[in-house]
């Protein structure tokens, strides 16, 4: 009957799961008793399908049982009790419990170090240990672990497991994080060419692991990020068809690198493409439809056609603050985005009360220098010398960092 229960929870089939597991629970705990291991094992089962299915209060105390039982009958590092605690982990963070999904996973991690023990649940706590530390902030720590979980792998596992690409995935992408870009350059680019000599050029995998090296390359170099994007777009029209929406996003990221190359014409089109297709596929009320319509509107504010920009950075403004929750910066970047339009178009004191505000609250949910707060007080010093309000334009002027931070387009700073 547990057997049958696990078989079902892989198959993503939890309310077939669920009573099983109960039922298979409550036959071991008459049987065995409620402390045996084999209880535990199907207990933690129990807690896997209940997070499954959202249902994180009665998830936990089970899994908190399983961890403490088979820690007692079993040991701190057989694997059964690691996976206990995977479990624990994974409800304590959907429960967004980080601190105490750190501590649990990092003693888990001490002891199997301590023991000099090396296993798949040893790789997967420290691969939800750096997913937790990354959530915090904490990218030095975060980098160390995937770096160790990557060594690890490459010696127990060929590169041609999945597991390979997905661990350099994510160092790469807490490089880019960290702002080590040429590092992150390094990863995509080895992830690259790995999955184009294992698996060929058509292949899922080497389709995204190009997506993501382009993705590195746009900021620095969109001239190169560009034919990979390319690349990408016509291998997943091979691949899925020209009427995927999944090619929506790779359009998107086609019609970037044009702009950031001011290649303003092809981008237009690529972004109007996009826009046009998300609106019909996702509806308005999502974030890739969102994000879409700010960056379309930033390249018309970019070819000074403020007349059709506004409109629509606008509504980009008015959709995000119902799409991400209050307080999320990329709602205060559009907001400022839409400032900066209403300056071109000379209507100044609406422009005011828009960066304004967008600087107050970037102020207040991101560190001091931060590129977001420099370009938000660059925004507002432009605005008082279009405005011939000197006093004030040189006061902002002079709260920027001497040499200025690098200065980086719309469409680069809302990815980012």
């Amino acid at each position: 009957m547990g057997n049958l229960a696990g078989v079902l929870r892989w198959q993503g089939k939890l309310d077939d799961a669920k009573p099983l597991f109960q039922q298979a629970y409550e036959t071991s705990c008459a049987t065995r008793g409620p402390r045996h291991s084999d209880t535990l094992v199907i207990a933690t089962g129990l807690a896997n399908v209940l997070r499954g299915q959202g249902n994180l209060e009665e998830a936990e105390p089970i899994a908190r049982q399983a961890v403490e039982g088979l820690q007692e009958s079993l040991g701190d590092t057989h694997v059964l009790t690691l996976d206990s605690i995977i479990a624990l982990a994974d409800i304590l963070v959907r429960q967004e419990k980080m601190k105490v999904a750190a501590q649990l996973l990092r003693r888990a991690l001490e002891t199997q170090r301590e023991s000099d023990i090396e296993n798949r649940s040893t790789g997967l706590i420290r691969l939800r240990l750096a997913s937790v530390l990354r959530s915090q902030g904490n990218l030095d720590e975060t980098e160390t672990l995937y770096r160790r979980a990557l060594d690890v792998h490459r010696r127990t596992q060929s590169d041609e497991h999945l597991g390979t690409f997905s661990i350099m995935c994510q160092l790469g992408s807490v490089l880019l994080d960290s702002g080590k870009r040429e590092d992150a350059e390094g990863v995509f680019s080895e992830a690259l060419e790995l999955c184009r000599r294992e698996f060929g050029d058509d292949a899922p995998r080497t389709v995204a692991a190009i997506n993501n090296f382009a993705v590195v390359l746009l900021k620095e170099k969109p001239e190169e990020a560009e034919p990979l994007f390319r690349e990408v777009l016509e291998a997943h029209r091979r691949l899925h068809g020209d009427e995927d929406p999944g090619a929506i996003s790779l359009i998107y990221n086609l019609a970037s690198a044009l702009h950031s190359q001011d290649k303003f014409d092809e981008a237009e089109r690529q972004y109007r493409d996009a826009l046009e297709w998300g609106r019909r596929a996702w509806g308005n009320q999502t974030p890739g439809t969102v994000r879409i319509m700010d960056a379309f509107a930033c390249l018309l504010k970019d070819r000074q056609r403020y007349e059709e920009a506004e409109p629509l950075q606008r509504e980009a403004l008015e959709t995000a603050e119902q799409v991400w929750p209050e307080g999320h910066f990329l709602t205060e970047n559009y907001r400022s985005h839409w400032g900066e339009c209403l300056t071109a178009m000379r209507r100044f004191p609406e422009a005011e009360e828009q960066l304004l505000l967008s600087h107050r609250k970037l102020q207040e949910m991101l560190p001091e220098g931060h590129r977001s707060i420099v370009n938000r007080m660059r925004s507002l010093a432009e605005l008082y010398e279009a405005w011939g309000k000197q006093e004030e334009a040189s006061t902002w002027r002079a709260k920027l960092p001497e040499p200025p931070d690098e200065s980086v387009s719309e469409a680069d700073s809302e990815r980012e």
